[in-house]
């Protein structure tokens, strides 16, 4: 080793640096010299790392060092053929995120399946234990890809990812889940002949059916929000729609109302935009598919029949 090092300070520069991260007891540079010699510093390096090994199989600590290796370009005789070569991984860095967040979409989609019963699937118990079968697979896929990737970037990166994407994944679970069909209607208030929109599972008497949608009948779905309807305790003539919070959550407010969408258009799953307004003169509401020039106080987004 020392002649080795002896050979390469000969015919080139050398420069060492010790790259610390975390909190460890060792020194934070790998100047100190022990025999005054130029290849003191080199040598110090091999020194730790040997320590460091020997601490490692020891148990002493947990900490890990990792060296940075390069060509030697200035050393006489120098083939690259016969020596190691390390490996690429700028390529790998810049398509790892993409394996990093649907690993953490498969995991949180764990609680996905877990939170909701076996009766709120098509198909019952079998298809959900079929989905979270599928998940694991998948979530194994990827361990086994980046495990790869560590081994032979180059390879791995030109045969492509060989997995179903997290959001390929959760648009199955989404279609796998039971809807219900609800009715967007405009309703006759209590006073005069005015009306004020509502979505209900059945059409009321004195309603007139605007369209019908796809949506939610409990809280558990992944990345839905609540819509609430209500009316006022105080003038029976007044009402109003919350997204993201039960209207009664309000004083002087009764639900009468409630369900679950996305509020986010999602290709196949909810494509179409419901736009929830207010009456330009009374507190009523209006439920368009549609935008109109009253701004809406928010929309949502389903399947409309």
């Amino acid at each position: 080793m020392k002649e080795a090092v002896e050979k390469i300070e000969k015919h080139s520069e050398v420069r060492c640096f010790v790259y610390q991260e975390g909190g460890t007891r060792f020194p934070k540079k790998g100047s100190v010299t022990d025999d005054g010699s130029e290849s003191s510093d080199f040598l110090y390096i091999k020194q730790q790392a040997d320590k460091f090994y020997n601490e490692v199989n020891n148990g002493e600590h947990k900490y890990r060092r990792f060296a940075i290796l390069q060509a030697y370009t200035t050393l006489p005789n120098f083939n690259q053929s016969k020596h190691f070569k390390p490996y690429d991984y700028r390529q790998a860095e810049e398509k790892s995120r993409q394996l990093f967040e649907d690993f953490t979409l498969y995991q949180s989609y764990d609680t996905l399946l877990t939170n909701i019963r076996k009766d709120r699937f098509s198909g019952g118990g079998a298809v959900k234990e079929e989905l979270e079968s599928k998940r694991t697979d998948e979530i194994e896929k990827i361990r086994l890809k980046v495990e790869n990737i560590a081994a032979d970037p180059a390879k791995e990166l030109s045969i492509g990812f060989n997995y179903l994407r997290a959001e390929q994944f959760y648009v199955m679970v989404i279609n796998a889940i039971k809807t219900v069909t609800y009715i967007a209607q405009s309703r006759m208030t209590e006073v005069g002949e005015s009306t004020s929109d509502i979505a209900l599972p059945e059409l009321s008497s004195r309603a007139t059916k605007l369209f019908e949608f796809q949506a939610y009948d409990f809280s558990d779905v992944l990345g839905t929000k609540v819509v609430s309807f209500g009316r006022s305790t105080s003038d029976r003539d007044s009402f109003g729609c919350t997204f993201g919070q039960h209207i009664d959550q309000f004083d002087g407010w009764k639900e009468e109302s409630c369900l679950w969408v996305f509020p986010t258009h999602l290709k196949s799953i909810a494509d179409r935009t419901v736009f929830v307004q207010k009456s330009n003169t009374k507190n009523h509401i209006r439920l368009e598919l549609l935008e109109k020039k009253l701004k809406p106080l928010f929309q949502f987004y389903v399947n409309v029949y």
